[in-house]
């Protein structure tokens, strides 16, 4: 089995997103799909490595972006200013969460 991963981009009301999905390579029928949602820094390698490691135990996964394409935070100040409109505005951060493909 190989696990294949690539990063995808989509867009959520003129938002760029990159997200990145693992699948195995041989599967032949629909798989059941987890998230994979990022903490306060961003997608990082460690959200990717986690979307990779349920490939085997069966699933599709997808590592979510949702604060927009190339958007990372490496500073508490950062992370805080990148989180905060999410925080505040629930009705953006449930829109984002709906619509992550």
């Amino acid at each position: 089995m190989t696990i294949i991963t690539r990063t995808v981009e989509y867009e959520h009301e003129d938002h760029q997103f990159d997200g990145l999905p693992a699948l195995n390579d041989v599967w032949r029928t629909l798989q059941p799909c987890v998230l994979v949602f990022h903490g306060w820094e961003g997608r990082s390698d460690a959200q990717e490595e986690c979307a990779r490691k349920l490939v085997p135990w069966g699933y599709a996964a997808f590592a979510v972006d949702l604060y927009g394409k190339g958007l990372r935070g490496t500073t508490p100040e950062q992370c805080q200013a990148l989180m905060t409109p999410l925080i505040t505005n629930r009705a953006m951060l449930r829109e984002r969460l709906l619509h992550t493909h």
